[in-house]
This record gives structure tokens, C-alpha cells and sequence, in this order.
């Protein structure tokens, strides 16, 4: 017998002891007990299930963490280090892109989410996503064209900076990370603050002095957090794809800076796009009616969780 049956035996026990301590004959009173506490099947379902939803959230990170160390490990292997410095370093970056996308397929796949593309988000609202992206950036491409000059020594490092490399983040990120916490029962605000300050330790390493690094880590956190309210609002990847995209696409076409980081012009332009972008998520979206799947957020274990139950079914049922 499982710890749960266990469980489950002792508080039928307890209840049907309690009833005929009330003055209730045995027999009636186990019959009593049974209909108070409902089906023991179902809450074998529900205390399997909210044990899922604690190994999917532990699969999550883990798999998370792994992606965001993905390039430090990768550089133990001489072939790695070889294509970084013999070839363009998108080649190799675009292989460690490649590889983060599966490891969060394949822990898709353990996590029983047969329809990956569903799961992540991108199986709709393709073009209205790059609709929105061109609809919110357009300060950034005013902006820039007014105060700089476009200079672009390589189209492909380009397409890859602003198209491919994002597209990736956002199905790490956004698409597996946070949707998959989220399918675990967390709430909105601490799957996006888990997920942005990933993100900001993640991209820590491009500053050169403690205010760039404390700088990058406010900012791409933040911006991080931002990008998972539209997903979840919009449920779709393609809305903070595209404005990801196209605002690094601006920055990098009229060459703005190394970092995100790119002084208090940029960052008008930057924090106006990211504005308009919530101005008209919160016009055109509605917050969810539907609490997502795993919404209540069960975590108790074991004894307390089965007491909870077996207590709500009683005042539910009454005498």
C-alpha cells in the first residue's frame, strides 16, 4: 500500500471513530465517513497530479539552469573553442542555440507535452505578433535613424543578433521556462521574477565594470519579466518574439551599442517601445478568466495535503 492510501485510511479512520463516538452504529458510521470524504480514487489522482506538477517545476529549472550554463560547458570541448576561433561566432553560437532548443523540447517530452509547438506558444497568431512588434519598436527605428548612422558590416551577424538568437531566447525563456512554471501551478509574478533573474545572471557576463553588470541585470530582468506578462497575456510567443527582435534588429542596423547598455537616448527609445508595448497589450487583451492549469497551486505533501481535502469535503457535504 502507498503512503498515500496510508494516509488516506488514517483519516477515514479518524472520521468514522469520530462518528461513533456521536452515538452513530459502526456500520452507518463508516457509510458516513465514505460520503463525507468523497471518492479515495480521486484524491489518489489529485495528490499524484500535484506531485507531477513539484518534478515538472523541478525538470524546468534544472533543464533552465542548464541552458544558461550551456556555453561555459560547451567550452570544455576543444572543438567548441576551435569553431569560436576559427570561424564567424555565430557558427558556434548557433549551435549552442540549437542545442538549448532541445533540451527544452526533450524536457517537454518527459513532461508529457506531446504538442511541443502548443506548449510553447508558437503555433498561432504569426502575423499579428509581427504586427505588434512593428507597432510598438517604431520609436526605436525613428530614433536611431535620426542620431545615427546605419552601418552594417555583416548582414548574417545581423540576422542572427536580432532574429535567431532571440527567437531562441524567447522559446527558452518565455515558450518552455515560464510556461511550464506556470502549467506547474506558479502564479504570474514569481514565474516572470524566477525567469527574469535567470535571465540577468544569465547575461551578466557582457558587462565590463560592476555598474554594466548590475546595469545589464536590472535591465534584461526586467525586460525579461515584461516579455513574460505578454506572452501570458497575448498567449503567444510570437508578441514578445517580435518585439524582441526587432528592437534588437534597430540596435543593431544603426549600430547603437555592444550592450544593451547604449546611454540615456537609447534608453528613452528602449523604455518608449517597451511602454507602448504594454499600453497596448492592456488595450487589446483581457486578463485571463480561466485560472491556467495548476492555478491552485497545491503543494502540500502527503498528510497535509490529504487533511485539507478530506476536511473541505466534509464542510462541503455537512451532516
Amino acid at each position: 500500500m502507498s503512503r498515500a492510501d496510508d494516509e488516506i485510511g488514517f483519516h477515514l479512520d479518524m472520521l468514522t471513530r469520530e462518528l461513533i463516538d456521536s452515538g452513530m452504529p459502526a456500520e452507518a458510521a463508516r457509510a458516513e465517513a465514505l460520503r463525507r470524504f468523497g471518492e479515495p480514487e480521486a484524491l489518489r489522482r489529485s495528490l499524484a497530479d500535484a506531485q507531477r506538477r513539484g518534478v515538472d517545476t523541478a525538470l524546468t529549472i534544472l533543464a533552465f539552469v542548464f541552458v544558461l550554463c550551456a556555453h561555459r560547458l560547451l567550452s570544455y570541448l576543444p572543438q567548441y573553442r576551435w569553431l569560436h576561433t576559427h570561424r564567424p561566432y555565430y557558427v558556434a553560437e548557433s549551435l549552442k542555440n540549437l542545442l538549448e532548443a532541445g533540451v527544452c523540447v526533450a524536457a517537454l517530452l518527459l513532461m508529457r507535452q506531446r504538442r511541443v509547438a502548443r506548449a510553447l506558444a508558437i503555433d498561432r497568431r504569426v502575423l499579428a505578433g509581427l504586427a505588434f512588434g512593428l507597432a510598438c519598436t517604431w520609436p526605436m527605428l525613428i530614433g536611431f535613424a535620426v542620431a545615427h548612422r546605419s552601418d552594417v558590416a555583416s548582414w548574417i551577424s545581423v540576422a542572427y543578433l536580432a532574429f535567431f538568437s532571440p527567437f531562441i531566447e524567447e522559446v527558452v525563456t518565455r515558450g518552455f521556462a515560464f510556461r511550464s512554471l506556470r502549467r506547474a501551478g506558479w502564479p504570474l509574478w514569481p514565474a516572470a521574477l524566477a525567469c527574469g533573474l535567470l535571465t540577468g545572471i544569465g547575461h551578466i557576463e557582457k558587462g565590463q565594470t560592476a555598474l554594466q553588470i548590475l546595469g545589464i541585470f536590472v535591465f534584461t530582468g526586467i525586460g525579461s519579466a515584461t516579455f513574460c506578462w505578454l506572452v501570458e497575456r497575448w498567449q503567444s510567443l510570437w508578441f514578445p518574439f517580435a518585439l524582441h527582435a526587432l528592437m534588437d534588429f534597430w540596435w543593431e542596423v544603426f549600430n547603437v551599442a555592444p550592450t544593451v547598455l547604449g546611454g540615456w537616448y537609447a534608453l528613452v527609445l528602449q523604455n518608449a517601445s517597451i511602454l507602448l508595448a504594454i499600453l497596448i497589450t492592456v488595450r487589446f487583451t483581457r486578463r485571463p478568466i480561466s485560472r491556467p492549469v495548476g492555478e491552485d497551486r497545491r503543494r502540500d505533501r502527503d498528510e497535509l495535503y490529504v487533511r485539507r481535502q478530506m476536511q473541505q469535503r466534509v464542510i462541503t457535504a455537512g451532516p
